[in-house]
């Protein structure tokens, strides 16, 4: 290993030792902070917003910085109303009830440094004299300025001002997510590594002055972190990229190697928890890639293309460079790995520079009201409007990504074994690349031929507070609900080798339902929505953004009708509930199935299962007694286990072998209840809960059920 290898790995171990010492001080101190306040009280607190409002799951959300009585500050994730989308830098008076982060979010907030969160019923925003009050409001009149019209107007937001508000959870968005351009528009250190790498490289061609180059890169990062709001995930972004524009502008990679190392060590010293913060490490890995391989697959890239498009092999390497440590540990996080991703990058590279700098410009000039700003504004949303053009292309390529489950842990270790092994064989293997290259095709190809099929099974996905069964057979799928969070959705679907659903069947419009239903787009090509007939024109709300969630994940919704029947390979799946829609789309208006599996096609079941979503024992009672059901096999537990899911009559009637019930870990509403559970007992069923047994696969066989953990 080379000197300059060296220190920088001693570097990186020494921060991540002070990283992991000053963790435990900071979480220790944290903690003591924690338990000093008042828990689960109404109070008033000061609070400093440290990033925009984003749409959490159900409320806006954000990490302030709170002051503590007594002096000193803490961070804590303050839950707003409805409609309050405040912006990073603002102080605001805020009143409501302060509680601990529940289990189910605690690795999230310690990713942001705390352990508190405060649920707002009253904010009051404070106003700004001076510089900061200024810089705000410009801000403000900047975003206002591009407007939220459209899917262009709402692109400059993100890209120019760092807003993205109005970004998330947009069809837009998780094109971008598809396509593996996340990076692109998001206030991260890889974001603004890309675009000032690329900025450079222009400006190395057009051989400009070196000292020139740095103030125009120093100056474009300072508006930008500027028009941000100065978050600190902007600020950590601005120093990672300065790293960055010394290894391109200097080509000195030792030195750089070791910038980014006292980077890396100053940045865990001054804020601990970015050590076990995934921004923070995906920042680290995009920088490290441009630093340390941008020059070799540069040196790649015009050996392959040639001399006449060397502009072009600048951008690839640098797209490719920032990549290729980062996407594993982005797949690991996302639960995604964009297949398009390497070809997306290479044709959306230029445009990312353009749009960002032609829209940072205009919203500046919007701002101040220059008379020219319209016309730029005009010229930036036409480049922005061919820039989705392109990113909605390529999320639309049949399987342009697919859910992937990977350990972050085993991730990182990939990511470094892998560019270990390319620093070290680099001059022998690029002898060798081609041959290297068709001998990883013909073994992907051999792998691919040799996957032994997945045996037909019904499994319970562990997707926390929700519901979410897949069916499989004979090549055939189908997912019965979502859940609500698209992380366990998406890792579980790869857990099944799932890239592709026949159909979706969504039982009602409830959150903890349908929630996920747009993660698909992400990684999962849907061929059909099936909803019940009647929520297709239903006036409530919840309805409405069911369909609009529907229509933007599959070409193809259609409704559900009692006695509607069709087949998922051996099994039969016939709909036996609802007739009509009494409850707005709530529980009483689920969708109950009832499947049967002919393993031998002798027109004799085998195997039969019930799925009754939320409905409860006032449907199951008309359900059972419409349809004569006895003596099932596998019963889908109503509404988590709650006390009104079933009776004992009608557990006994039905007399399950197997009751599988969807339920996250330490929930609130004391789901399932015993109640429930002691009915179950007693009928002598075998109860399979996700919060226990996590996701299982119930594969029929010989007139048994083998089961299998995920």
């Amino acid at each position: 290993m080379q000197p300059a290898s060296q220190r920088f790995a001693l570097s990186l171990l020494a921060s991540i030792a002070a990283g992991s010492t000053l963790a435990f001080g900071y979480s220790a101190n944290v903690m003591v902070i924690g338990e000093n306040l008042l828990i689960d009280a109404p109070k008033q607190i000061n609070a400093t917003l440290l990033e925009d409002c984003s749409e959490g799951t159900f409320l806006p959300r954000a990490l302030c910085s709170m002051r503590v009585d007594g002096g000193g500050r803490t961070n804590v994730i303050v839950d707003f109303e409805e409609g309050d989308l405040f912006k990073c830098g603002q102080d605001l008076v805020v009143s409501g009830k302060l509680m601990r982060c529940p289990n189910s979010s605690a690795d999230y907030c310690w990713q942001r440094g705390a352990i508190l969160i405060f649920k707002a019923y009253r904010v009051e925003a404070v106003e700004h004299p001076g510089v900061k009050g200024w810089l705000i409001a410009f801000r403000e009149r900047a975003i206002a300025s591009i407007g939220s019209g459209d899917d262009a107007h709402v692109l400059l937001q993100a890209l120019s001002c760092g807003y993205r508000a109005n970004l998330s959870g947009t069809r837009l968005y998780s094109a971008f997510q598809t396509s593996g351009l996340a990076h692109m528009v998001a206030v991260s250190g890889a974001h603004l590594v890309i675009v000032t790498s690329l900025i450079s490289s222009l400006l190395k061609a057009l051989r400009a002055p070196r000292r020139l180059s740095i103030l125009i890169l120093v100056i474009l990062m300072a508006a930008y972190t500027v028009m941000a709001g100065m978050p600190i995930s902007c600020i950590r972004a601005a120093i990672m990229s300065s790293v960055g524009i010394l290894a391109l502008l200097g080509k000195r990679r030792p030195s750089s190697l070791n910038a980014l190392g006292i980077v890396v060590f100053f940045m865990v010293c001054t804020a601990p928890h970015a050590a076990v913060s995934s921004s923070f490490a995906l920042s680290l890995l995009a920088t490290m890639g441009i630093v340390v391989f941008s020059p070799l697959f540069e040196f790649l890239a015009e050996r392959i293309l040639g001399n006449m498009f060397k502009g072009l092999a600048q951008g690839l390497s640098l797209t490719a460079s920032a990549g290729f440590l980062a996407q594993w540990y982005a797949s690991a996080i996302f639960k995604t790995l964009p297949l398009i991703s390497p070809i997306a990058n290479v044709i959306c590279a230029p445009f990312l520079p353009i749009c960002c700098s032609c829209g940072l410009i205009a919203s500046i000039c919007n701002a101040f009201g220059f008379p020219f700003a319209p016309f730029l504004l005009q010229v930036s949303l036409a480049i922005a409007d061919a820039f989705i053009a392109i990113v909605l292309f390529f999320a639309d390529v049949p399987y342009a990504a697919i859910p992937v489950s990977i350990d972050p842990a085993a991730a990182l270790i990939t990511a470094s074994l892998c560019g270990a092994f390319i620093w070290i064989t680099w001059e022998r293997l690029f002898e060798r690349s081609f041959l290297v290259l068709c001998a990883l095709t013909a073994f992907s190809l051999i792998a691919a031929l040799w996957i032994k099929p997945l045996p037909d099974a019904i499994v319970m996905l562990d997707v926390g507070q929700g519901d979410s069964f897949l069916i499989r057979s004979e090549g055939k799928t189908m997912l019965v609900d979502t859940g609500n969070q698209d992380r366990k959705l998406l890792d579980q679907l790869a857990r099944c080798r799932i890239a592709h659903l026949d159909c979706v069947v969504i039982t009602h419009a409830d959150d903890d339902h349908c929630g996920s239903l747009d993660a698909l787009q992400r990684a999962v090509d849907v061929d059909s929505i099936f909803l019940a007939e009647g929520l297709l024109n239903c006036d409530d709300e919840k309805c409405k953004q069911l369909m609009k969630q529907a229509l933007a994940t599959s070409a193809k919704v259609e409704g559900l009708r009692v006695h509607d029947s069709f087949n998922i390979g051996k099994f039969r799946a016939s709909v036996l509930w609802p007739e009509r829609i009494r409850d707005g789309g709530g529980n009483a208006d689920s969708v109950v199935l009832y499947l049967t599996y002919d393993s031998d096609e002798d027109k004799v079941a085998d195997m039969s299962a019930l799925f009754l979503g939320d409905a409860e024992h006032e449907q199951l009672e008309e359900i059972i007694e419409d349809n004569a059901l006895r003596e099932i096999d596998i019963l889908k537990v109503a509404h988590h286990g709650s006390r009104n899911a079933m009776d004992l009559d009608q557990a006994k009637l039905l007399n399950p072998r197997i009751a599988l019930i969807g339920v996250g870990e330490g929930n609130r509403y004391g789901h399932p209840t015993d109640e429930i559970l002691e009915m179950l007992r007693n009928i002598d069923c075998a109860v399979l809960r996700s919060d226990l047994d996590g996701g299982v696969s119930l594969e029929p066989k010989e007139g048994r059920v083998i089961l299998r953990k995920l």
